[in-house]
C-alpha cells in the first residue's frame, strides 16, 4: 500500500471515531446521539423507533429546572406525583388574530403560503 492510502485510511478512521463520540449532553442529563435529530430515511406507517434515552436513561433526570410542558411517564412513575390533565380555557378576546391590514381582507391565518386565488 502507498503511504498515501494509508494516510486515507488512517484520516478516516479518525473521524469515523471522532464522529461516533460526539453526543451532547443537555441539562438535564440526557445524552442526544450523534447526529442529532436523527436523519429519517424514508416516512412510514411503521411505529416510531424508541427514543435514545429509553434505551439507556440517565441515573437522575432533574425535571424542576424551569417549565415542563410534557413529562414522560418514566420520569414521574417511581414518586408520589400523579398526572393531572387541565382543560384548555379559552381566550376572552377570541379570536386571536384577527385582519387589521387592508390585505388581508376578511381572514388572518397563522399560516399561510402567501398565494391570493383571483375569482
Amino acid at each position: 500500500m502507498s503511504p498515501a492510502w494509508i494516510a486515507c485510511v488512517g484520516l478516516a478512521a479518525v473521524v469515523l471515531v471522532s464522529s461516533g463520540a460526539a453526543q451532547e449532553t443537555l441539562y438535564n442529563g440526557i445524552r442526544l446521539p450523534s447526529p442529532w435529530p436523527p436523519r429519517v430515511q424514508a416516512l412510514t406507517h411503521a411505529s416510531p423507533p424508541m427514543p435514545p434515552y429509553l434505551l439507556s436513561p440517565p441515573g437522575v433526570v432533574p425535571i424542576d429546572v424551569g417549565r415542563q410542558l410534557l413529562v414522560d411517564d418514566f420520569l414521574i412513575e417511581h414518586t408520589t406525583l400523579t398526572r393531572t390533565f387541565h382543560l384548555a380555557e379559552y381566550h376572552g378576546e377570541n379570536p386571536v388574530l384577527k385582519p387589521d391590514k387592508p390585505w388581508e381582507q376578511d381572514c388572518a391565518m397563522a399560516f399561510s403560503d402567501g398565494l391570493k386565488r383571483t375569482r
